[in-house]
């Protein structure tokens, strides 16, 4: 709130305002007020600034196969979405995108990646840039794994059957090709589990 002082009947003030959006400004003294006369202000945004995540890259996802689409904005410095329509390329923090296409021109300061793939086997992020304005910095991490196969990380716990356990979210079945890398936290499982196949790491070991 901003304190208004009046004279003779009068009263000024500077506001600033930081979002983009209509505003209704109200003025009240007790229970004096301007309810039903506020003063409405259209804001705008500010110039171009920087590049801000709208959604980012979903996790995990398949080698070689297309990612969900993602959205970069061209923002102001308060975060607003500009209507800039300046080109934004995407890169991954190791390796690169095999096929997709990495740079594309903001609409309406929006720019949208939705036919990327990556081959490799990997954890990484991703970040966008666009000339001088200020990067995305980096994005989530995201997992890439090869189709119907799962590592196990002992993330959260020694129990197999918890997916948090394991690198893409799902606990292996008998369709699923099972890793066991030698982790601090080895897996435990007290019942009988199938899998398609199971890989054990040198070092890495199983209990019941």
């Amino acid at each position: 709130s901003t304190v208004v002082t009046f004279t003779n009947g009068v009263g000024t003030s500077t506001v600033k305002l930081y979002k983009a959006e209509t505003a209704a400004l109200n003025v009240s003294d007790g229970s004096i007020n301007s309810g039903g006369h506020e003063l409405s202000v259209a804001v705008s945004a500010a110039g171009k600034s920087k590049l801000l995540f709208v959604t980012k890259p979903a996790s995990p996802v398949t080698a070689d196969s297309a990612w969900s689409s993602f959205s970069i904005q061209i923002a102001d410095q308060y975060g607003n979405q500009t209507a800039d329509t300046d080109n934004v390329t995407v890169t991954p923090s190791s390796g690169s995108f095999a096929s997709g296409t990495t740079t594309k021109a903001a609409v309406a300061g929006l720019a949208t990646f939705s036919d990327l793939t990556y081959t490799t086997v990997a954890n990484i992020t991703v970040s966008g840039t666009s000339g001088a304005l200020i990067a995305t910095g980096a994005s989530n991490g995201v997992t890439v794994h090869l189709a119907n196969v799962t590592t196990w990380t002992g993330a959260v716990s020694t129990d197999w059957n918890n997916s948090l356990n394991w690198d893409i979210g799902i606990a292996p079945t008998s369709a699923t090709d099972a890793v066991i890398p030698d982790t601090a936290v080895k897996p435990v499982f007290s019942s009988d589990v199938s899998v398609n196949s199971l890989t054990i790491n040198s070092g890495a070991t199983l209990s019941t």
